[in-house]
């Protein structure tokens, strides 16, 4: 949606209430900041100048931002940054964003967080490039707290070139937590497939204390 030379994007309600959405703006260079209206009707931004909330996950991006509860009851913001591609955490619209994420000079890549029933852990999707080429490129699921301590896991032993206990894959995307906290699902793709062409849906059981999968995926649509 765009109005105004304004881009409207990606709108979500926070746990108060509040709407957020992400709006990309012309007339500062084309960077995307976080919008909440809360639900008194005021309307203020959350980035900060310099950031710019966008993913470049695929390449193509999206699943850039996303919110979880604080111990306060407010929200919490969750945001790639467009230039490190790292993982930010913020507090509120007055608060500096806190990073969660390492350093890589963007060759880790983050998109598509959800968090875990139990409030403990956001599972993402994270895109690591380690050379040149593009068989050099991993996608894989992997986990960070939120209590915002830095530091990441793999939620399962590697994906696409690396194998592991989740079968292998060019590209994932979308990984969703039951409920209860006992199964993950995500999408799954391979070269030279767009996500709109095929892509195949696995299921696992999950450890939600520990943010991990347990025991042998399986395929529950496509392939």
């Amino acid at each position: 949606m765009a109005t105004g030379g304004l881009q409207l994007l990606s709108p979500a309600y926070a746990s108060n209430g509040s709407l957020f959405w992400l709006e990309g703006r012309p007339t500062d260079a084309g960077r995307v900041v976080v919008v909440e209206r809360t639900v008194g009707g005021l309307v203020r931004d959350w980035t900060k100048s310099p950031f710019n909330v966008r993913s470049r996950v695929h390449e193509y991006g999206g699943g850039a931002y996303w919110l979880t509860q604080g111990e306060d009851g407010n929200p919490l913001l969750w945001f790639v940054d467009f230039v490190t591609q790292r993982v930010f955490r913020q507090a509120g619209s007055d608060r500096d964003p806190v990073g969660v994420t390492e350093e890589t000079a963007a060759r880790h890549r983050y998109a598509d967080g959800v968090v875990t029933p139990n409030g403990d852990w956001i599972v993402a999707v994270r895109e690591r490039h380690e050379g040149e080429q593009a068989t050099d490129v991993v996608n894989e699921l992997v986990a960070f707290r939120t209590d915002g301590t830095p530091g990441t896991h793999l939620v399962a032993g590697g994906l696409g070139n690396h194998g592991g206990r989740i079968p292998p894959a060019d590209f994932v995307a979308c990984p969703t937590v039951s409920p209860d906290g006992t199964r993950i699902a995500w999408v799954a793709w391979d070269h030279p497939n767009m996500p709109w062409d095929d892509t195949s849906l696995w299921v696992a059981d999950f450890d939600q204390v520990n943010a991990v999968v347990i025991g042998e995926p399986w395929l529950l649509a496509g392939g």
